[in-house]
């Protein structure tokens, strides 16, 4: 739940960019709290940062991998690199994973990268067709 939630404060901080610096500030206090948040919520404000295209969180991103001893699954440095450089301007990666996975226009295009969907699966656990 926590994590969802800072993943919705960088939504927020994207689609009203007069909140972005408070948002920011929180995100960032998210990553300074090494007795509090859990590894999930950590990882939710870094993407969050790198999302709005936030630069100056820079080196602050770079600590928090390194202080909370985030393995490559999770995050790595030359991610937090690479997408700070192709999404300078802020708020470009979040509109880019909107754009993909949320097309306003073709639903079932949106859903087609989830293995579970697909119009014509055999949904019969016996494999006999639809029941």
């Amino acid at each position: 739940m926590r994590s969802a939630g800072v993943q919705a404060l960088s939504i927020i901080a994207d689609e009203h960019p007069d909140l972005r610096t408070d948002v920011v500030t929180q995100l960032r206090a998210c990553l300074q709290d090494v007795d509090g948040p859990d590894r999930p919520v950590i990882t939710a404000a870094l993407r969050g940062l790198v999302a709005l295209g936030d630069n100056d969180s820079r080196d602050v991103l770079v600590q928090a991998i390194e202080d909370w001893h985030l393995s490559p699954f999770e995050f790595r440095v030359e991610d937090v690199d690479r997408d700070l450089r192709e999404y300078a301007e802020p708020g470009q990666l979040s509109r880019h994973k909107r754009d993909r996975y949320l097309p306003k226009d073709n639903l079932h295009g949106a859903l087609e990268w989830w293995a579970a969907f697909d119009e014509n699966r055999n949904r019969s656990i016996f494999g006999r067709g639809p029941t």
